[in-house]
């Protein structure tokens, strides 16, 4: 587990995300979403945290020592035996879960290797894209699934900013390389494949830009629904009060539509997604 420094802010829109702010610093950590297991989440120092994991399984030393007292205790032994089988029996069930905790954490690290990143505000084509992520996990309409409903995003995000902080790699090779006459043929393919991840990444981050348009003008369009059921629903208790008439049916109808029309957008910002996963996918092999 990490030593997280009382000053630390964290966003954790997911397990393999999130953004750090230690005093006036600020870092985002990403990993591939799919090496990790149930209660594994990125840390502020680029590693993995089991802090879910462990979290309450600090009870089970106490737990067993009290197991043992109580075992012991029914078979009649003395207060001094009973004290001795409790300290001891919690201090090795500790030792014991300390020991479990370390091989989980290490094996996780191994696991994952180096399928983490830090990204700050030097690496731009990344921390572009994470600041876009960022602000489409904010929306209501992301939180509750309405958009991105596959969650395909962690895996898309992974495979973008991983592509992005190889380019900046590439270019500087290139750039050294194309120096050299012999390596003019290899310099100029690989400048196409650079081209081509950049125009992808390009790509991706404008899908990405309309999503969290899309997403925000969805959360106001819930928002105006909301207030005008709100609205619907007092008109209607003031009508029984008034005149005992009921509400008239087109306001119900004109509700539904709308919730219809939602949905309908929603849908059409999930194929984009779909979309976008797999021009993230046929980014894999470049390095």
């Amino acid at each position: 587990m990490s030593n997280i420094p009382p000053q630390l802010e964290t966003y954790r829109p997911f397990p393999s995300m999130a953004r750090f702010r230690i005093i006036s610093e600020t870092h985002y950590v990403v990993c591939e979403p799919y090496a990790l297991r149930p209660g594994e989440e990125v840390s502020s120092d680029g590693r993995l945290d089991s802090e879910r994991f462990t979290r309450g399984m600090f009870a089970i030393p106490l737990i067993a020592g009290i197991g043992l007292t109580v075992a012991l205790g029914m078979r009649g032994a003395g207060i001094i035996p009973l004290i001795a089988t409790f300290v001891l029996g919690t201090v090795a069930a500790f030792f014991l879960l300390l020991v479990s905790i370390r091989i989980r954490v290490d094996g996780a690290q191994r696991r994952v290797g180096g399928n983490i990143l830090r990204i700050d505000r030097s690496m731009t084509r990344a921390w572009d894209l994470l600041k876009l992520v960022e602000k489409i996990t904010h929306t209501t309409s992301w939180k509750t699934g309405l958009v991105d409903r596959d969650r395909l995003i962690p895996g898309l995000l992974w495979r973008s900013v991983l592509t992005a902080t190889s380019l900046a790699a590439a270019e500087i090779d290139i750039t050294r390389a194309a120096s050299h006459d012999s390596l003019r043929e290899l310099v100029d393919a690989k400048r196409r494949d650079l081209d081509q991840a950049v125009s992808s990444l390009g790509e991706i981050e404008l899908r990405l830009r309309q999503v969290l348009n899309a997403a925000e003008q969805l959360d106001q369009r819930d928002r105006d629904r909301a207030h005008a059921a709100e609205k619907a629903r007092e008109e209607l208790e003031l009508r029984r009060r008034l005149s005992s008439s009921e509400t008239p049916a087109q306001s119900v109808a004109d509700d539904t539509s709308e919730a219809f029309s939602i949905q309908a957008q929603a849908e059409a910002l999930n194929e984009l997604l779909a979309e976008s996963d797999k021009i993230a996918n046929g980014m894999r092999g470049y390095s």
